[in-house]
């Protein structure tokens, strides 16, 4: 009990300080008005949030060909880190993303989408032990909110590693079916192989409890907090939904060098309709 409080009110004085900061900016007109609240970005691991959108702005450009005319589904799309950079990127193209989460939706709405027409934002009630324990819809039957094969691609970052398998197979099939034939998807993982899954408790971040001989959590009391996945079950099934495999970059997570980011990215072509 007394652990619990004091992780509360660590918390409580963290946010506090946050908006402070934000304060002091607003009282000497230095807000970015396309920076969303400290506390908000604070919820996705903190950082810089403009280099963080770049980044992954660059990686849906040069590794998911990403063009400005097209169109582009970022699932799970948290504050609009990679919306942001994309605004001044798509001319005549158009960005759907979606989210579990209220306040974050909010802001893209307000910050975003009211001022960028072809941006749109919505709001999902899907169920995450982790991230949204009252959710109402069930991540196993959930249908994005796009159309049969009218995406050209598909963005997912920091997703897959807060699914739980059944969840993970069934995102897959809904990623199959939104994109268009041609399309690429964008997906990041923590991925092991033979190699790797000896030593999975002693990276970071650590892996210690399999659920699954082909899946790992970092935490079996929280396990969809972090997750990995073997790399060749993933590798089979995004070829049981119609992918081809144009790439995979290793994370730097695991101490790859020349990784393309910190988790490991598979990039994609759908090639069967």
């Amino acid at each position: 009990m007394i652990q619990v409080m004091g992780r509360a009110l660590r918390r409580w004085a963290r946010l506090a300080r946050l908006d402070a900061l934000d304060l002091r900016d607003r009282l000497l007109g230095r807000r970015d008005l396309l920076v969303p609240p400290r506390r908000y970005v604070d919820g996705v691991g903190g950082f810089d949030f403009r280099l963080v959108g770049q980044h992954l702005a660059a990686i849906a450009i040069d590794h998911g060909k990403l063009g400005p005319s097209e169109r582009i589904l970022d699932i799970g799309c948290g504050v609009g880190r990679l919306a942001v950079p994309l605004t001044s990127y798509l001319t005549t193209g158009e960005y759907v993303g979606f989210d579990i989460a209220r306040p974050a939706i909010g802001w893209c709405l307000r910050a975003i989408a009211a001022h960028h027409p072809r941006f749109w934002f919505r709001l999902v009630d899907v169920a995450n032990s982790h991230y949204n324990v009252h959710g109402k819809v069930r991540p196993d039957e959930f249908q994005f909110p796009c159309a049969d094969r009218s995406v050209d691609v598909a963005f997912a970052a920091s997703v897959f590693t807060h699914l739980s398998p059944l969840a993970a197979e069934h995102y897959l099939s809904e990623v199959a079916r939104v994109l268009k034939v041609g399309g690429r998807g964008v997906l990041s993982f923590f991925l092991f192989d033979s190699e790797l899954k000896p030593r999975l408790s002693t990276l970071g971040p650590r892996f210690p409890h399999f659920i699954e001989p082909f899946c790992a959590v970092a935490d079996r009391d929280d396990p969809e907090a972090a997750i990995a996945y073997d790399l060749d079950v993933v590798t089979l099934a995004l070829e049981r939904h119609g992918f081809e495999i144009l790439g995979i970059s290793r994370g730097a997570w695991a101490g790859f060098s020349g990784s393309v980011s910190f988790q490991d990215f598979v990039f994609v072509r759908r090639v069967t309709a």
